[in-house]
């Protein structure tokens, strides 16, 4: 629950920890699923507590100098991430890397298992639906089932195949009028010649 919250359950709001303390009762946790930014708000205040850092600052230290994103900002923990495509893809080759890139270490291999998507059948069998730790499963179209991501309302591109060793990443502000049409597309484009080629 809480995808009603608008405003009151964003990083901006002074008052979340409260807003949420309130909201609880009215939580049926593993009833259902229902995304929306509350859990990334969420745990952007825990790690500003644990860190005594703003999330902007933590971003910035622990994730966007390490990965040298030259070009990538963020104000709080949902939609206000803005970066070019190769910034985006340096992170995305970090999570193909399950969790190094270069010299760092960001997390473990097995913390990388642990936010991929997963069934929720086992919170609830009546919950028909894989998700991880902010990733989504996001095969098809030439992409294998181990494919995930995260996809934003902007209509950006932000997919990796781990079994093709493939990053699909496209910035953009906001979807077109035929985006699911065209995105399809694009990734189906982006695949042929992996799919052409001998022993794939």
């Amino acid at each position: 629950g809480g995808a009603w919250h608008g405003e009151w359950g964003s990083d901006w709001n002074p008052a979340l920890e409260n807003f949420v303390a309130h909201g609880l009762p009215y939580f049926e946790v593993g009833k259902n699923f229902q995304y929306n930014r509350l859990g990334y708000a969420l745990a952007g205040k825990v790690m500003e507590r644990l860190s005594g850092r703003a999330v902007p600052y933590l971003m910035e230290e622990c994730l966007f100098k390490p990965l040298n994103m030259q070009h990538a900002t963020v104000d709080n923990t949902y939609g206000s991430l803005y970066a070019t495509s190769h910034d985006l893809a340096k992170f995305a080759q970090m999570l193909l890397n399950r969790g190094s890139y270069g010299e760092y270490s960001f997390f473990s291999a097995e913390s990388f298992d642990r936010l991929l998507p997963a069934s929720l059948e086992a919170i609830n069998p009546q919950i028909q639906q894989r998700w991880g730790i902010g990733a989504a499963p996001l095969g098809g179209h030439g992409l294998s089932d181990k494919a995930f991501g995260h996809e934003a309302a902007s209509g950006a591109i932000f997919r990796m195949d781990p079994a093709q060793e493939l990053i699909l990443i496209v910035g953009r502000n906001h979807a077109g009028v035929k985006y699911d049409h065209f995105a399809s597309r694009f990734i189906e484009a982006c695949t042929l010649p992996l799919r052409a080629a001998p022993n794939r």
